[in-house]
């Protein structure tokens, strides 16, 4: 589901002024204030649809999830995606269960993005404890 004008942003250069608008310059300014107006609302609706999404993900989280944390983007082709970082304890990936943890994990997440309606295409990205930052869950 994509908010927004058919065409995407780029038909805003066709739509009618106001005929009110005389000069270039009102024109360009009435312009730049609705693709303002669209990035500030594709911008809110992203970061709703990313705290349903975290709120989502907390609520049934994998124990062997110690943490995690989303990245809201589009994919090589321009759909929306969302990678979700799973903060795993040091040697996880090294375990003999991993591979079941895997499909848990690419469970919990399409679980997630069901539940919650968001239409994104998801990847998922594993970290281990000690290369990320505590506070911010950014790599080192």
């Amino acid at each position: 589901m994509m908010i927004g004008l058919p065409g995407g942003p780029s038909s805003l250069e066709n739509l009618p002024l106001p005929a009110k608008l005389k000069s270039p310059q009102e024109r360009a300014f009435f312009r730049i204030g609705l693709n303002t107006g669209v990035a500030t609302m594709k911008e809110r609706r992203e970061s709703a649809e990313k705290e349903r999404l975290e709120f989502q993900l907390r609520k049934d989280q994998p124990e062997f999830v110690k943490n995690f944390y989303c990245e809201f983007d589009e994919d090589l082709d321009g759909d929306p995606a969302v990678s979700v970082w799973a903060i795993v304890r040091d040697g996880e990936a090294e375990a003999e269960d991993f591979p079941e943890h895997l499909e848990t994990t690419r469970s919990w997440i399409s679980a997630a993005l069901a539940e919650t309606r968001i239409e994104r295409w998801p990847y998922m990205r594993f970290r281990a404890e000690s290369e990320v930052d505590p506070v911010t869950l950014q790599v080192l």
